[in-house]
């Protein structure tokens, strides 16, 4: 990738949320900055990869603390939609029974935990300016698209543990199985339909790293 060009590319704004191993809080790297190594920084597994250090600081996956990150998308773009294309589900119908899809179930849990906790705050945010408590122009509305897959006749056809398999014939497995685009559903998360979260808005996950 050139990421000379990524970084004199106007036209786009590009986040990348990396997890700062050392503050526990997410940092995020945007477009103008953007090298090889914060891409790596925040796809970096601890148990798979050491941490990769950038001006003196360690960071491991974004997804921690940010899967995605949204509040760059809310403080710092003027559309007032904001597309979640969600890979890993929340829910499961099935219990896991064996030791593989139990690392599986813990990873969906763990990666979903920091975009629950956003979009919670968020919801918390939107029923504040709903009903005219937040009138500073800073806080604006936001919509939520989510994307999911449909359920597959296997659910557990393709664990997240697969994301770290690069064998070819691993490839075309995933491939074969895949979710035509007519197996999406798009969902509209508002505050109105979303799940009946409870949250203290004193305590917004919304921090950086350098921000605190």
């Amino acid at each position: 990738m050139d990421f000379e060009n990524v970084r004199h590319c106007k036209g786009i704004k590009l986040f990348v949320a990396a997890t700062n191993v050392r503050t526990g809080f997410p940092k995020i790297f945007r477009r103008q900055e953007m090298t090889a190594d914060m891409v790596m920084a925040s796809c970096c597994l601890p148990f798979i990869y050491q941490a990769v250090e950038i001006d003196g600081e360690a960071y491991w996956d974004g997804g921690y603390m940010g899967n995605p990150a949204l509040y760059p998308l809310v403080n710092d773009c003027q559309s007032q939609d904001i597309v979640i294309v969600q890979i890993n589900p929340i829910f499961r119908e099935e219990i896991p029974a064996r030791l593989r899809i139990f690392s599986t179930r813990i990873n969906e849990i763990t990666f979903n935990a920091s975009l629950i906790e956003e979009v919670r705050a968020i919801a918390i945010l939107k029923e504040l300016i709903k009903i005219g408590h937040l009138e500073d122009q800073q806080f604006r509305d936001a919509l939520f698209h989510r994307s999911t897959p449909m359920p597959s006749s296997n659910p557990w056809a393709s664990p997240a543990s697969s994301t770290r398999n690069g064998n070819f014939l691993s490839i075309c497995m995933i491939s074969a199985i895949g979710i035509p685009p007519s197996g999406l559903t798009n969902t509209m998360m508002t505050w109105e339909n979303a799940p009946p979260w409870t949250m203290n808005p004193s305590t917004l996950p919304w921090k950086e790293d350098n921000l605190c």
